[in-house]
């Protein structure tokens, strides 16, 4: 089977196909995915599980009180799996919303912090 993609940015389908072939945006998209969990999981994160994993982030959470409420701003590095826990696993795993920014200008994190409405920086 032959199945044809657009290059159209909004997925439209390509019109016009000859007999046999498969348009992807009318015939294959719409097919939700069928996703099965492992029923004995391998490590999830540097030979960690994914409870191990996830209890680290709900305790970092809640050490540093990281809420609903919470809207954090973090120039924090995500490079280990420390870091990766730390700073922005425990952010979500405390319900909080996170605006990271790569390559801080220090003379635009104030206004950053006012317009993305920041309650707290990491």
């Amino acid at each position: 089977e032959v199945v044809v993609l657009s290059l159209d940015p909004f997925g439209k389908s390509v019109p016009d196909l000859p007999i046999g072939v498969t348009d992807y945006a009318t015939a294959v998209r719409v097919h939700g995915d069928q996703i099965v969990p492992e029923r004995a999981p391998g490590p999830a994160l540097a030979g960690r599980s994914v409870d191990d994993v996830l209890a680290e982030a709900r305790s970092g959470a809640a050490a540093k009180g990281f809420t609903a409420g919470t809207r954090l701003l973090s120039t924090a590095a995500w490079g280990t799996a420390d870091e990766l826990v730390a700073n922005l696993l425990a952010v979500f795993a405390g319900g909080a919303s996170l605006v990271q920014v790569a390559n801080p200008d220090a003379g635009a994190l104030e206004r950053r912090r006012a317009t993305e409405k920041v309650t707290q920086d990491l």
